[in-house]
């Protein structure tokens, strides 16, 4: 009766065990929990466009700002640049309005530059308050020129600077704007 109490003990003990760390495994391996923690640990700060479509008259004004999600890091720069059709569209630099928002306040003034349908801004945090969060980073005033299907885009040559990993280009998803011009 005892070694078969015993056996009883043991098979019992090795199948608490077995359940255990097949629990375990299915917890910490499979669970939404650790899924999240990756997506979070993965996310990078968004920009976007807007609005991400529009239709206008030839001559009339095109306002496009650019939204800032920085998700959970602190922004302290961004060196953003914005490609459009220069054959449908014009902006000159007093059609760049960037006090929309206090997001990113300090402007480098001889880092603001237009040329071939490209604009870039370099733009930062106050030296010790990095942003974090949403927000308007700019507004662009463009003129419509002619009757064609134009673009404001977002390129891949924009780059944000964070607190949290300040040798990384953070530039997450990205949503541009389609602009359909018509005759007057």
């Amino acid at each position: 009766m005892k070694n078969k109490n015993k056996t009883l003990n043991m098979i019992l003990l090795v199948v608490t065990l077995i359940t255990l760390s097949i629990t375990t495994f299915i917890f910490f391996h499979k669970s939404d929990f650790w899924t999240f923690r990756t997506k979070a640990e993965d996310a990078k700060v968004n920009l976007s466009l807007s609005p991400n479509y529009t239709t206008k008259r030839v001559g009339e004004k095109l306002l496009i700002s650019v939204f800032i999600n920085t998700n959970q890091y602190k922004v302290s720069g961004i060196e953003l640049v914005i490609n459009y059709n220069n054959t449908a569209l014009e902006i000159n630099p007093n059609d760049i309005i960037h006090n929309a928002s206090n997001f990113l306040p300090v402007l480098l003034s001889n880092q603001k530059s237009i040329n071939n349908g490209e604009i870039k801004l370099i733009l930062l945090s106050q030296p010790n308050s990095p942003q974090k969060g949403t927000g308007i980073l700019a507004t662009f005033n463009f003129k419509t020129l002619t009757n064609k299907n134009a673009y404001v885009a977002i390129s891949n040559k924009t780059k944000i600077a964070v607190v949290e990993k300040p040798d990384v280009n953070m530039l997450g998803e990205i949503r541009n704007s389609s602009i359909a011009i018509k005759y007057k």
